[in-house]
Order: C-alpha cells, then sequence, then structure tokens
C-alpha cells in the first residue's frame, strides 16, 4: 500500500463482505498521515457510494476539496500537499436506462487521465 501511495497510485481493495476493507483502509489513511505529515500536510476525505450518485455529486466532492493554482491546474486546498480520497462502497452507484453508472465513469476518467 506504501508503495502505491508513494508511486502515486490509485488503490483498489476488493473482498467480501465483512472482511475488513474500510478498517484496513480507515487505519492506512491514518498512519500515512502520521508517518509523512513531517514532510508535507496530508488532507484525507471519504464518502460512500450509495444507489442514488450522480456524477456531477461525485464531481463535487472531488473539486469541493481543490483551488485553482494555475490558469487550468488545480491542487489541494492549503496547507495540504497532498489529499486522499477514500470512496467506499463502488459497486452500489444505480444503473441508468442506459445502462451506465455515470459516477463509476467518472471515476474510472480521473484515473485514466491520472489527474490523481
Amino acid at each position: 500500500m506504501e508503495l502505491h501511495y508513494l508511486s502515486n497510485r490509485c488503490i483498489c481493495v476488493v473482498g467480501g463482505t465483512g472482511t475488513g476493507k474500510t478498517t484496513f483502509i480507515n487505519y492506512f489513511i491514518e498512519w500515512i498521515a502520521k508517518k509523512r505529515e513531517k514532510d508535507d500536510k496530508i488532507g484525507s476525505v471519504a464518502t460512500t457510494f450509495n444507489q442514488y450518485i450522480l456524477s456531477g455529486q461525485l464531481f463535487n466532492f472531488i473539486m469541493g476539496k481543490m483551488d485553482k493554482k494555475h490558469s487550468i491546474q488545480y491542487g489541494p486546498k492549503n496547507p495540504f500537499g497532498k489529499i486522499i480520497y477514500f470512496i467506499d462502497d463502488l459497486n452500489m452507484a444505480f444503473a441508468d436506462h442506459y445502462g451506465t453508472q455515470s459516477a463509476i465513469e467518472l471515476l474510472k476518467q480521473i484515473v485514466d487521465y491520472r489527474n490523481t
């Protein structure tokens, strides 16, 4: 987990119900924040998908923690150097009448374009 974090990679934890995925990630976020607090301040925010989440709500959640740094560049709000986003229950988004899940597609686009 730490190697993925240090190389700015997204992490997806998969497992059955009750295996402690959320607890493990919350512990990791606390641990990495304590370990790295001298180097740069790390912020973390968490949300849980539900069946009614839309891509606009996810976009507002992500961009709500960002500031415009340059003309087209965004970064974490001060005083943070990095932000860790924790999104729980990815499988909960409702499929629209086209069979797509807009919030998951937005998340996939963010990851694909390396906007992490």
